[in-house]
This record gives C-alpha cells, sequence and structure tokens, in this order.
C-alpha cells in the first residue's frame, strides 16, 4: 500500500465510481481499476459495494477513507514544508468551529512581528484535531474543554461562558431554567456537559436538535427553530440573533492551545507559544 494507491482510492471513494474518479485525475480506467483490485487483495478486504452505476464504500472502505484522508493530508503537508524550508517557514494549526474567531485574532498578532511565516490551518472537531495532531499532522491546536489532554502540553488562552442565542427575545440574565421549556440546538459535543447542569436543577428541556458543527446549531436558530447554546467567542457568527450569556458559573469552558508534550516544538512554533503566553 502506497500514497498513489490511497490518492487513487480516495478520489474513487469521492467521486463514486471509477469512470468519475478517472475523469478528475485525467487517466484512463484500467490502471485505475488495477490498482483498486491490487489494493483490496493486498489487504483481503472488499472496500466498495459496487453498483449499476456507482460505488458505496464499505464499512472497511469507511475506516480506510479516515485514515487515507489522515495520511494523505499529512504527507502533503511534508512535502509542502519540505519544499519552503528554505524560503518560509510553515506554522500547521488546528481549530474548531467555534474558536475561528480567536485564532484569526492570534494569527493577526503574530504575523505583524513574523511575516515570513505560512499558515497552514486544518478545520474540524476538538476529536479529530487531537487525532491530527498524534498523527503530526499539525503541531499545535487551539481546542475546548472539556477533553483529554493527557500526553498534552497546554497553555490558556481564555475562559468564557455559554451564551443562549435565538429569533426570540432573551431576557438579559438568563439561567438554565429560563430555556427548561425552550426546544434546544446543542452542539454535540457539549450534550452531556449541559444535560448534567440541567439535570443538577431538576431540568428536563426537549433537546430539538444535535449537530457535530456549533454553526448548524445557530443557523437552525436563525429559521426560528429553537434556542442554540453555543460559547460566547461565537457571537459575531450569529447575525441579528438575540443572544444572552447564560449566569451559570458552571457552564465555562476552557480555551487551550494543545501541543504533543513528547515532540520539540518547531522555532515558528515557539513563537507562537511566546505570543500565547504574554
Amino acid at each position: 500500500m502506497d500514497l498513489k494507491q490511497l490518492t487513487y482510492f480516495t478520489a474513487i471513494a469521492e467521486a463514486g465510481s471509477v469512470s468519475e474518479a478517472a475523469r478528475r485525475l485525467h487517466m484512463s480506467q484500467p490502471p485505475l481499476s488495477y490498482q483498486l483490485k491490487m489494493l483490496e487483495e493486498e489487504l483481503g478486504v472488499v472496500l466498495f459495494e459496487r453498483g449499476s452505476r456507482s460505488m458505496t464504500l464499505t464499512e472497511a472502505g469507511r475506516l480506510l477513507y479516515a485514515h487515507s484522508r489522515t495520511i494523505l493530508s499529512y504527507a502533503d503537508s511534508a512535502k509542502r514544508e519540505v519544499h519552503e524550508a528554505g524560503e518560509k517557514k510553515v506554522l500547521r494549526l488546528g481549530v474548531t468551529t467555534s474558536t475561528i474567531g480567536i485564532l484569526t485574532d492570534l494569527i493577526g498578532r503574530y504575523a505583524k512581528a513574523h511575516p515570513e511565516v505560512m499558515f497552514e490551518i486544518h478545520d474540524g472537531s476538538t476529536y479529530q484535531l487531537l487525532e491530527k495532531l498524534e498523527n503530526h499532522v499539525i503541531e499545535g491546536t487551539i481546542v475546548r474543554t472539556p477533553c483529554n489532554l493527557s500526553g498534552l502540553s497546554v497553555i490558556e488562552i481564555q475562559k468564557e461562558p455559554m451564551m443562549a442565542a435565538s429569533i426570540e427575545p432573551l431576557n438579559k440574565n438568563i439561567k438554565l431554567k429560563d430555556l427548561s421549556d425552550k426546544k434546544l440546538l446543542l452542539y454535540r459535543r457539549y450534550y452531556e456537559f449541559l444535560m448534567d447542569a440541567f439535570h443538577k436543577q431538576n431540568l428536563n428541556p426537549e433537546v430539538f436538535a444535535l449537530s457535530d458543527d456549533a454553526r448548524d446549531c445557530v443557523q437552525l436558530a436563525e429559521k426560528g427553530l429553537g434556542t442554540a447554546i453555543i460559547p460566547s467567542s461565537m457571537k459575531n457568527m450569529c447575525g441579528t440573533l438575540n443572544l444572552s450569556i447564560l449566569k451559570e458559573p458552571s457552564l465555562t469552558t476552557g480555551v487551550l492551545f494543545a501541543r504533543r508534550e513528547d515532540h520539540d516544538p518547531s522555532p515558528a512554533l515557539v513563537e507562537w507559544m511566546e505570543l500565547l503566553s504574554s
């Protein structure tokens, strides 16, 4: 199994057929089909369910696709970084959807002092970014608590409360009891965190939607489908929604920068951490 085979496999998975993948790769179908056959024989599994017009990933295929994306991303980053080593330093960072505003502010400050550094930004959930950090795809990432920080060196950037967002008017000093009769729109990774807080007050709210992307909660709230509970740093993404900080001391999240303890930071990353610690 090599990078070329993973590239071909990923192209087929994303195109849904060998013919469309061959068109996108500007190559003929026979060598693409042959490489897929060789890959399946090497792994001893069937990677696609073949239909008359399309191909869908099997369970084994979905697992390989997830790993392939990570491997190809890392290979591309390594190639780009090596190529530009004599010209520019590259800083590879991860960011969650709810911390984009925080990262862009930090990049703006950093770039003024270090205009020679190029940034490579990877988006994803906290769990996806920690996996990329583990696999050396990125050097560091912004994450939110709660999360597993074992084996990581962290710098706290800020603490912030959660807030409610709705097209309906909200109390200025809103509390969980004020939301117990609302249809809630929740970011999935905060579901247990939030529900534990409700249950400790003997409240059982209605959850209308769970999402893997906090921005989905905002969009659903904009359609009048419920009240989103999201980190307060997302306020700039909320358009004309009514916002109110939750007056609940237990509902505070930490925004951290994390890197691997067992990996020496690059010069660019050292400078980045100095900025965060200043």
